[in-house]
């Protein structure tokens, strides 16, 4: 059996959840959609420390090329820790389907994760939000507007678009300061006018924890600030409801 077991915001773990974990032969953590510092990396050791069990680490190439998880599947059932809630990453809709196919079972421990967290968090209207948007580093050439295009789509049709920040092994969480950069040169390039100076956008900074923050202001305002505690995601706000409006108020930033 596959277990996917979603960690949360928090890498918190019920005795619940533990003792579905515990029952596995091989225990596996997914350190790549969101990484783990070394505070949640303790925790977890010390968590399965008590249990005997320990913990095998995998990166994005070892997940996306599921054999070591198969392969583990061969000689019992396989845990796979993720952070957040599992099955909003498409890389674990991929391995849920090669174990299906494999003929072995599935199951999933749902979490609560940064899609609603954040959403929650912007005291944005849910029903308001058009399609999520992923602003990735730009690598050897790879650099998608598609995002800047959905961006203007969400825009044109009055809904409020979520964008998360790439995450990477080696450079970390992208910093919001970045973001602004890419989506200013997207405008520059197109010319679309979807990015203004008057553009106000949200920066929601580690969301379900202690030191979690959010901010409202304009491009020019929030690149004055530094941001210290990632992960980051942005909000670009759509026209506002009223009640919107008065809401966001509490998060704006004056001057």
């Amino acid at each position: 059996m596959l277990l996917l077991a979603g960690l949360g915001l928090d890498f918190g773990i019920s005795d619940e959840k533990l003792k579905q974990i515990e029952k596995c032969k091989t225990i596996f953590l997914e350190n790549y959609t969101n990484l783990v510092s070394k505070g949640e990396m303790g925790k977890l050791k010390t968590i399965f420390q008590k249990t005997k069990k320990g913990i095998i680490v995998l990166g994005r190439e070892q997940v996306e090329n599921e054999k070591i998880i198969l392969d583990a599947m061969a000689n019992g059932d396989v845990a796979l820790l993720v952070s957040g809630d599992p099955l909003i990453a498409t890389t674990h809709h991929s391995l849920v389907l090669s174990a299906k196919k494999a003929n072995h079972k599935t199951k999933i421990i749902h979490s609560s994760s940064i899609i609603s967290a954040a959403i929650s968090e912007s005291m944005l209207q849910v029903y308001k939000f058009g399609k999520i948007v992923t602003i990735p580093f730009p690598r050897n050439g790879f650099d998608p507007t598609s995002p800047y295009e959905n961006i203007g789509f969400n825009l044109k049709n009055g809904l409020h678009t979520l964008l998360l920040l790439d995450i990477d092994s080696e450079k970390g969480a992208m910093p919001p300061n970045e973001a602004f950069e890419i989506l200013e040169g997207w405008e520059k390039k197109l010319k679309k006018k979807v990015i203004t100076e008057k553009t106000k956008l949200l920066v929601l900074s580690s969301i379900g924890k202690d030191d979690s923050k959010v901010v409202y202001g304009t491009i020019v305002q929030l690149r004055k600030l530094k941001f210290n505690n990632p992960p980051h995601c942005l909000i670009l706000p759509a026209k506002l409801h009223f009640m919107e409006e008065e809401l966001l108020a509490f998060f704006c930033l004056n001057g």
